[in-house]
Parts: C-alpha cells; structure tokens; sequence
C-alpha cells in the first residue's frame, strides 16, 4: 500500500534545513555523476577557466581549486579540460568539455558563502543498468571509492548527489523503479538515508525524449508511485544545445544554475521562485523592399520573420517589447535563469536559427517600419536553434502539420543586466542569419486561437529578502532570539513562544507570496490560520531588523 508521505516528507525535510553558523571554512561536498551531459560537452572559454576560490575539485589524491582547462582531445579537437577529467570511468574517446558541475559550484559559493567540494565521476553514453550496484562496469563501486576517499579528507561533509542521465534510457518503461534502486543502494552505502538527490531531464529539443522529461517530475510527488524522498529535479526548459541530444556552453551554465537553486532550496533552505511568466506587451513585424515604408499590423495574424537571401522583398523583422517591471522593483533577487520561449510553425519541416537583439524600446507596434527602423539591431544577445516537426493530428488547430517543437532563447544574463539596472521595459528584436533562406512565424498576442502560446520570458530567482528556513529544532544563538517555538502542524492558530520578545510575524506561500502579517510584540503570540487551504507554508519571525524563518504544515 502506498504510504502517505506528505507529513514525513516535510518533517523529515525540516531536518535538513538547519543552517550552521560556520567558524572556519567547512567544505560542503557533492557527488555529480551519469551520462555525457555529467561529463560535459560544452566548448570551454575564457570565463570557463577561472579558477574558483571558493569551490573544490577532488583529483583522485587531494582538493584543488575547481578550474577547467584548455587542454583539447587529440582525436576529437575539442574541450577536454572539464571538470569530469579526473573520472576514474571516463571514456578516453569521448571528449570531457564543459559540464554543469563549474556554474553550479560557483553559485553555491556565493550564495552560502561556504566552500564547496565536487566529486565528479560520470561518463558518456552510460545507461542507468550499468549503474546498478554490482552490475560487471563497475560504475556504481567507483563512485561509492571516490565520494568516501573525498570525504576522509578533513573538513569534508556530503550534502548531495546530482545525478544527470537518461539519453541512454529514453524509452526504458522501468527507468523511474531503477533509479529508486539506485538512489537507495547509495543512501544505504553511504549511511545517510535522508541523503538529497537532484536529477535533470534532458534536452527537450528531441520529441521523443517527452515521456522521459514527463516521468521525472512524478519523483516529487507524494501522491504518485513513482515519488522518491528527499529528490527533486531540475528542467531544461529552453536550453540550447550542440546536436539535439548534448547541451552547448551555455546551456551547461545555465544548467548549473538551475542545479544550484536546487540545492539551495532543499538542503540550504531558501526561498527558490520558479517559472515566473511574462507575457509580451507589444508584438510587430516589419518588411524590407517595396514594404520597407509599411507598418504591418499583426492583429489576429501571426508574426512573421522571413530571410531569403536572393531578395529583400523576403526580409522580415520581428519586434517585441516586454514589462518587467514586477520583477525590478525590488533589488533582493538573485535571478538564477531567464528563457525567452516562442511558439508557432514553419512551412516545412525544418531546423532554423534565430537572432535576438537588445534593441531601442521606444517603437510602437501600429507605426514601426523598416526604413524607420528601431536601433538595436547590432546587439546580439542570443540565439536559438529551433527544430520543427510533423503534427499530422493538427494538435493546435491552426491548419499546419509542421509545429514548433522548441522555441527557446537563453535571456539570464541579458535579464540579470536589465534586473540590476532596474530597466522596467526591454524589447527583443528577431532575424535569422544573413545566409539563412527559411522562415517562420510566430504566435503573438493577437492570435487568439493560440493566445497561451504567445511569446514570454521565464524566470527564475532565489528571494534573498526571506532569510533561509531552519529547522523546527534549533536554537537561534542570539539576544533576539533564543528558543523559538511554533506549533507544528497547525489547525487553526499558529501559536510562538518564546523566551525573549518577538516582533512581527509573517506567513508566505512557497512561491513567496506574503498572505498574513501580525505584530506580535511580546515573548508569545498567535496567529489566526483558519482560512489558509492546507499545505506548507514559510513563517518569518522578526524582531530589531533580524529574522528566522520555519516551515510549517497547515493541516
């Protein structure tokens, strides 16, 4: 019989939560193992191969400063320097290039401020079965080698696995049973039962890579079969890559980040915002040729960006202009990722590039032309390889048979600029390459038969204005705070004790959102909780500018 792990599971996650006050530098390690993604494919820069102070690299015998190198594959010239390069089952043949491992370190660091170890060990085109414990590859045993060789050095403590895999697997019906397997056998082997694990999907720029993305969220779910304690995973949504299947530089750091935030949330205890939506404000396209002195009104039409390098009758422009004024008005977010997501069809069946700029906000949509054109169109900030392909069942209803399958941009650093600026509204322009001679449109606002699909930025961030959750059991070393204590699960009242004064006290939703507020004022108080729908909930407690937070369940 199923059990009921919603209760268990958030106390059980209260126990990981405890923030310690550090004394010396306590190195926090990570186990990053699975397939080619974990070992990295990416081209390794310049901003690739700064050495971390902050973040650790176990080589086989010692720590180091976590640094990729530009060290190239002799057979495959490319990026052999990763981070995976010290992998006791590394595939000699297979280039180790960037992987996810350096980005996600570094915001670990910089967030916590504590010093982070990563032991990597994956190795390409590996399936989950050769992972078994026992299975004849041995990847499992030099795994469990490693992480306990790591750890005996001083100062070691292990906080996490991040386990990235599945291309290999991508139609195994039994893949969700052997990664419970999996992650039992190295919680049982490493003695730490509660042991977080972070899993990723894969890319999602292949179609039949969907059930498997689809399968992977259900491990975090406790109502579900599938559900796994003390895991979650992280998306790929918009995330470029090299070949359909390995993720390129930037979706590697981006990954990272995402891993990081992860972490964050689950074994740190932050408040960790995810898949906030904008959706475009102005949509409009413009025309080269004999159209060049047109405004092109969109209105229930689609927005068209056109290239065919024989005529600049063809040329299409597309503009977009976004609010984000929501997101900038307050300065206490570390954005974590930012995907500019479009949707829509191409005439043919097709794999097409397109440019975005940062380009002059200050066109309108009903008056913009080519020969008027915006400035901006220069500032490259990313692109995106698009793939289409074939809707024979017209899912969409729109009369095509060819459909966009994935249409997102990387914005994060472009979106973390803007954030930092304070900029309330930005606007993207679209192009395709100079020799490109495709085109493609693009659902826009006005295209009420497929309004969801319009274009909008995602965005992610960690809200450093809630302070980190701590456990229901500790005690707050301070004049402020010395033994707090909060009913936990709540019916109908929050009841805080405590033995020195409590100020104001606030209740958040998970995503952040503050839903009451009370002056307490005393060294005890309650809080009326009746209306809340039941579900977990974030208390803040504050007193003389300085605050703790718990989690609590409303029963």
């Amino acid at each position: 019989m199923k059990k009921n792990y919603a209760l268990s599971h958030l106390l059980l996650t209260l126990s990981l939560l405890c923030i310690p006050i550090l004394v010396h530098a306590q190195r926090d390690v990570y186990l990053v193992i699975g397939q080619s993604n974990a070992a990295g494919r990416g081209a390794i820069e310049a901003q690739d191969m700064v050495a971390l102070s902050g973040v650790d690299l176990y080589n086989g015998t010692t720590w180091e400063a976590a640094q990729n190198t530009n060290a190239i594959h002799p057979d495959k010239e490319t990026s052999d320097g990763g981070l995976n390069r010290y992998s006791t089952v590394r595939n000699t043949n297979q280039p180790q290039g960037l992987n996810f491992s350096y980005t996600f370190g570094r915001m670990l660091h910089d967030v916590t401020g504590n010093q982070i170890g990563l032991v990597v060990n994956a190795i390409g085109g590996s399936k989950i079965q050769e992972w078994e414990k026992g299975a004849p590859e041995g990847y499992y045993e030099e795994a469990i080698s490693r992480i306990n060789a790591a750890l005996d050095l001083n100062g070691s403590t292990l906080k996490g696995i991040l386990w990235h895999q599945g291309e290999a697997n991508r139609s195994l019906s039994s893949y969700l049973t052997q990664l419970e397997n999996l992650i039992f056998n190295l919680r049982t082997d490493l003695e730490m039962p509660n042991l977080p694990v972070i899993v990723g999907q894969i890319s999602k720029q292949r179609t039949d890579n969907e059930n498997f993305n689809t399968n992977i969220k259900k491990i975090t779910d406790y109502t579900d079969a599938a559900y796994i304690p003390f895991t979650d995973y992280v998306t790929t949504d918009g995330l470029q890559t090299l070949d359909r299947t390995h993720f390129n530089s930037n979706g590697q750091r981006v990954l990272g980040y995402r891993y990081a935030a992860k972490a964050l949330k689950m074994i740190y205890g932050y408040t960790y915002i995810e898949n906030q939506v904008i959706y475009v404000k102005e949509d409009s396209f413009v025309r080269g040729g004999s159209h060049a002195d047109k405004a092109q009104e969109v209105e229930d039409t689609n927005l068209t960006v056109r290239v065919k390098n024989y005529t600049t009758d063809q040329i299409r422009k597309g503009l977009l202009k976004f609010d984000i004024k929501d997101l900038t008005e307050t300065s206490e977010r570390l954005i974590v990722d930012a995907t500019l997501m479009v949707n829509g069809n191409a005439p043919h069946k097709n794999t097409i590039d397109i440019n975005f700029y940062d380009i002059d906000t200050t066109w309108s949509e009903s008056t913009v032309t080519e020969n008027n054109l915006v400035d901006g169109f220069t500032n490259l900030i990313s692109y995106s390889t698009t793939t289409f392909d074939e809707d024979e069942d017209d899912d969409d209803n729109d009369g095509d048979v060819n459909e966009l399958v994935h249409g997102g941009a990387d914005l994060t650093e472009y979106i973390k600029d803007k954030y930092y600026l304070g900029t309330s509204i930005i606007a993207l322009g679209l192009d395709a390459p100079i020799n490109a001679n495709y085109s493609f449109t693009i659902s826009t606002k006005d295209d009420t038969a497929n309004f969801e699909l319009r274009p909008h930025i995602i965005i992610s961030y960690i809200d450093t204005s809630i302070p980190p959750v701590l456990s229901n059991n500790t005690l707050v070393e301070s004049e402020v705070f010395n033994s707090i204590k909060i009913t936990n699960p709540v019916d109908d009242k929050l009841i805080i004790s405590n033995n020195g004064i409590i100020g104001n006290v606030s209740i958040f939703s998970i995503t952040g959102q503050q839903l009451k507020s009370k002056k307490i004022n005393s060294s005890s108080g309650t809080l009326n909780v009746s209306n809340l729908p039941s579900g977990t909930y974030i208390v803040v407690i504050e007193h003389n500018n300085k605050k703790i937070s718990r989690l609590i369940l409303k029963n």
